[in-house]
């Protein structure tokens, strides 16, 4: 959705999440049919595991009116719930219809945060020891797309590196295993039950924390530059 900045009239994009709760003996292909006579454009339905919630993602371009649209279709429609709607600024993820700043309320909605990435894929910064090597800047885009294409409850793509790329991680893992044995602790492992996922660069705190509160840690999949094993300004797991 495009609105524009009263300051200088720039063009500013806003996601839509809407939340369907569907009474008995509705089904969820009747509330997307409703939807879609009012002629509303998605690019995602997401299913979760509670039975009676469909989720849906607004195109990002749509046209203000459509928000008006959806409240329609509420007040039409007996056979659809409540429909809280969420509309958030993907700058300050705010809200645009309470003004609260959007949050995720089960761990499937990580699938957002994961997307907002600040920097990903090809772009490095000028003092990256990768910075001018094109191949490497390939590479990256490459795990950068298949992280932002995977969604909670996939299996984690498996990576064939190249040999490069494992004699970078062999300087790196023994480095690991040495601290490892210094501050790792086995308890700590099992109890918390944390697991990682795929993103392709830079979160936001707030993004990255959000993950935190979900037991999960976003992690890079690409290696580090072999010119400089150590250096990293991001989390990465392998």
């Amino acid at each position: 959705m495009e609105t524009r900045d009263s300051q200088d009239d720039s063009a500013t994009y806003m996601e839509i999440l809407v939340e369907l709760e569907l009474e008995l003996g509705t089904r969820a292909e009747d509330a997307i049919a409703a939807m879609k006579q009012k002629n509303l454009q998605f690019y995602e339905v997401s299913f979760t595991m509670k039975p009676p919630v469909i989720e849906k993602f607004m195109e990002p371009g749509s046209n203000v009116v459509h928000l008006r649209k959806l409240i329609d279709i509420e007040k039409a429609n007996s056979s659809i719930g409540p429909m809280p709607i969420c509309a958030y600024q993907t700058d300050s993820v705010n809200d645009a219809i309470t003004g609260c700043q959007w949050f995720p309320k089960t761990i499937y909605d990580l699938d957002i945060c994961a997307k907002r990435v600040i920097m990903y894929g090809a772009g490095l910064d000028a003092d990256h020891p990768g910075f001018k090597d094109i191949e490497y800047r390939k590479r990256r885009l490459m795990f950068a797309d298949i992280a932002m294409n995977y969604k909670h409850g996939e299996a984690i793509p498996r990576i064939d590196y190249t040999e490069s790329e494992r004699e970078t991680w062999g300087v790196i893992y023994r480095k690991l295993k040495e601290l490892h044995k210094k501050v790792s602790l086995d308890l700590s492992s099992a109890k918390t039950g944390f697991r990682v996922r795929p993103v392709a660069g830079y979160l936001s705190a707030r993004d990255f924390l959000a993950g935190l509160a979900y037991r999960v840690f976003f992690c890079t999949q690409y290696m580090r530059h072999h010119a400089d094993p150590l250096y990293t300004p991001e989390p990465y797991a392998h």
